[in-house]
């Protein structure tokens, strides 16, 4: 999946937000990155709606208004226990990070049925009649 459209930096305005999430119709969830492209938050549609009610101006960063106790999965814990959480609560895309908060993929659990760590697939059939000894 490609994620760049959902990738914004944290010093970046209100209106800078929504014009990216024009982008992402399907998803409206930015991923807001740090200026060594970590990630530090997250950024919904929702988000911006209570920050505009809250009188937050369109100027102001999104430091201000993001959400900082996001969702994610970890390089080292990729848990399926988690990731079914997530779904229940309503979660579209989880970010799998590495050890220094970089992204190394977005997963959109709202499609995915499987997240399995397979490197290849064997398929097999038959009684196993031609591997038989001579």
């Amino acid at each position: 999946m490609d994620f760049t459209n959902n990738l914004i930096k944290n010093d970046q305005s209100l209106k800078d937000a929504l014009n990216q999430l024009n982008k992402v119709p399907d998803s409206l969830t930015l991923f807001v990155l740090d200026q060594s492209n970590s990630l530090i938050g997250t950024l919904t549609d929702g988000d911006i709606r209570r920050a505009l009610l809250s009188d937050v101006k369109s100027d102001q960063t999104l430091s201000h208004f993001m959400n900082k106790t996001f969702k994610y999965l970890s390089s080292k814990d990729s848990n399926l226990d988690k990731i079914r959480e997530y779904r229940s609560k309503g979660v579209k895309l989880l970010p799998w990070l590495d050890s220094e908060m970089k992204i190394l993929k977005v997963i959109d659990i709202s499609k995915k049925r499987s997240l399995l760590p397979l490197d290849a697939i064997i398929m097999a059939g038959g009684i196993g009649s031609r591997l038989r000894p001579q």
